[in-house]
């Protein structure tokens, strides 16, 4: 009911037991990541893969999401990444689309979305308005022809980027409800892009937490250090969503 995940990629890519340390001190043990100490997971050793799935172990750790900037149509690559995701347990891997880009190649994405079917592993995009990927049209054209295990990370911050409602513009009438693997809590002002606390800017995160959760959500409410780069303003977000939840 009320799964949270917490985004350690600016630690970890520094120092992988200093992002675990940061969702210790969040008690929150699903994990979203994109480099181990500066490298992409596919380009870790054995080794380094066995010690980071003992790190994971030792902190009650699972990553849920991890970024990748492969391209889809590098298939060994992937299946390299997919491989290596599998041995660490990811649940979802998140492609990360290239600003300014056109759509990923249809023929060379579908290879990748059956490749993770095989390894049971959810791919997931996130809308970003610099990309194709950035409103309800664009998104719903893109996703509702892919299978179900192609999911999305909901981001309300990049809508009020485009002066747009979250809730009232995109999600009320979107499709795509079902396809929500991640909703990241945030909240952003129109006027001048500035981060706020949650419920105190133009997000509409109340409205999209309520609305989920009476859709018997079974995905992620996602926590990152979007105001400052901090554990602390981490945990102050999380303060703040616990007393939404409350007042829901």
């Amino acid at each position: 009911m009320y799964q949270l995940s917490c985004d350690i990629s600016f630690f970890a890519s520094k120092n992988l037991q200093e992002g675990l340390l940061a969702a210790d001190a969040l008690h929150i043990n699903n994990i979203e990541l994109s480099h181990f100490e500066g490298k992409p997971l596919e380009t870790c050793t054995g080794s380094q893969v066995e010690d980071i799935r003992s790190a994971l172990i030792d902190h009650n750790k699972t990553i849920v999401l991890l970024t990748t900037s492969l391209p889809v149509t590098d298939a060994a690559a992937f299946n390299e990444l997919l491989r290596k995701s599998h041995l660490l347990h990811v649940k979802n891997i998140r492609i990360l689309l290239d600003h300014g880009a056109k759509a990923p190649d249809s023929q060379a994405l579908a290879n990748i979305l059956r490749m993770a079917e095989l390894w049971n592993i959810g791919i997931v995009f996130e809308n970003d308005h610099n990309t194709f990927f950035r409103d309800n049209q664009s998104m719903s054209a893109f996703l509702s022809p892919l299978p179900e295990h192609a999911g999305l990370a909901f981001n309300p911050a990049e809508f009020v980027a485009l002066a747009k409602h979250p809730f009232f513009h995109v999600f009320y009438a979107s499709n795509l409800k079902n396809r929500v693997r991640f909703l990241r809590l945030n909240d952003t002002l129109y006027s001048t892009g500035a981060p706020t606390a949650l419920a105190g800017g133009n997000c509409e995160i109340k409205e999209l937490i309520s609305i989920l959760l009476s859709r018997s959500y079974e995905g992620y409410f996602s926590i990152a250090p979007y105001r400052q780069l901090s554990v602390d303003s981490m945990l102050q977000t999380l303060n703040e969503y616990r007393t939404l939840l409350k007042n829901l």
